[in-house]
């Protein structure tokens, strides 16, 4: 996995074994607008953690599309202590750059979220769990209306899910038998 990701999640899930004896829950949310190129980015990495994990009962995975929103009641009532929001987002970065923000570090990026700003959706999720929210921002190439995603920010995508779906096995869902 990115040593970045890792570092973060690690410890993350370091500070939460602190001061909690449970392996936390995560909603996995995927946004984005699959008939913009690379705007899907997010939807794409939700689709592919899903078959290989839904079957655990400590992840709750959403394909938000272009309104996350409309999820949110599935979302609270999952209790999640982490929410990962997936989404692209100009981070002044190459094509298929990935960077965790947290939601004090939004407001210098620009995300491509379609109706309610992400800084503001996360932010009201986080106040209506109480879950910690990050957000994967993932640089696009190419937002032009009716394209596939470009085939560097699909690789991108396919080594996250693939990076986090085996940290997902690790670190949550074996920890939780």
């Amino acid at each position: 996995m990115n040593s970045s990701y890792q570092t973060l999640l690690d410890q993350a899930l370091t500070n939460h074994h602190v001061t909690n004896s449970f392996v936390p829950k995560i909603a996995i949310v995927g946004i984005g607008n699959e008939l913009n190129g690379d705007d899907g980015a997010g939807v794409l990495v939700a689709r592919k953690i899903k078959p290989a994990l839904s079957f655990s009962e400590k992840l709750s995975i959403v394909e938000g599309s272009i309104a996350p929103e409309n999820f949110s009641a599935p979302i609270r009532r999952f209790k999640p202590d982490w929410i990962w929001l997936f989404d692209a987002a100009d981070l002044c970065r190459q094509p298929g750059h990935i960077e965790i923000i947290t939601l004090e570090e939004i407001n210098g990026v620009t995300v491509f979220a379609h109706g309610l700003p992400l800084s503001i959706f996360g932010k009201y999720l986080q106040s209506e769990t109480g879950a910690s929210v990050i957000i994967f921002g993932i640089q696009p190439e190419n937002l032009e209306p009716f394209t596939k995603i470009s085939e560097v920010v699909g690789k991108s995508i396919d080594r996250l899910s693939e990076e986090l779906i085996s940290w997902l096995k690790n670190n949550i869902i074996n920890q939780s038998s």
